[in-house]
């Protein structure tokens, strides 16, 4: 019998692949929105107990569950019955480095589906497709800590690697404009820790990180701004309430 790899693929063929990777990023944002993997931290459910816990139609949700069994994300461990895989570990909200907010974010949250929609008329004009994006988030809390969520997940996997590569021995203070809630910071201070540093930030933004850096108030000054618009960060003490 002649192998598979005998027929290799077309060109046709691996441009379908790649064009169908839009439908791969929608459903594994869906599960990741529905919580599917946290709801399977302690074993295999069956389809109809998942979508009685999250509102859903048992047949509907039963196949964007086969789809993501398909390519791995999780596995049908039996009739209808589904369980966790290396790569849904991941999407779990309770393990570290976690890539749930990063899934909903590119895979479940509008804005996001809408950035890339408008790729063309960035590419025409050289303009963001969304330039009122960061209003959007200021006006809407829920897509912004979702967003925050995303941009931890991304930190998680770099900031202790940009920590290690990179001699912070010789600054006396460093900021990071657009650093979300600080994670590359943490990181840094963690192996310098005699480090002072500044997190800019929109006032949104500052808003959230106040909270949970609180105690670094020591060493960490909090710069509200927008530094797409020029305008000037104004410095606060992460503990205090202005």
């Amino acid at each position: 019998m002649r192998s598979i790899d005998a027929h290799p693929a077309t060109p046709r063929q691996v441009l379908l692949h790649l064009l169908h990777g839009k439908f791969v990023a929608r459903c594994i944002g869906l599960a990741a929105e529905l919580g599917i993997a946290d709801r399977l931290r302690d074993g295999p459910r069956a389809i109809e107990q998942l979508a009685e816990d999250t509102g859903s139609h048992p047949w509907a949700l039963y196949r964007v569950m086969r789809a993501l069994a398909g390519i791995g994300v999780f596995a049908e461990s039996g009739e209808r019955t589904f369980a966790l895989t290396p790569l849904s570990q991941a999407l779990r909200s309770d393990t570290p480095a976690s890539m749930r907010g990063m899934a909903r974010w590119l895979g479940a949250e509008p804005e996001s589906w809408r950035a890339w929609g408008d790729l063309g008329l960035s590419v025409r004009t050289g303009e963001p497709a969304c330039p009122e994006v960061f209003d959007y988030f200021a006006a809407n809390p829920r897509a912004g800590e979702i967003f925050d969520e995303a941009m931890i997940s991304n930190s998680a996997s770099t900031a202790q690697a940009v920590a290690t590569a990179y001699d912070f021995s010789t600054a006396g203070h460093v900021v990071d404009v657009g650093g979300g809630l600080g994670a590359l910071l943490l990181a840094i201070r963690a192996a310098h820790p005699t480090l002072r540093a500044t997190l800019f930030e929109m006032p949104h933004v500052v808003a959230r990180a106040r909270a949970t850096l609180a105690d670094e108030a020591d060493w960490l000054t909090l710069a509200a701004g927008d530094f797409s618009k020029g305008r000037c960060p104004r410095a606060t003490r992460t503990c205090s309430s202005t």
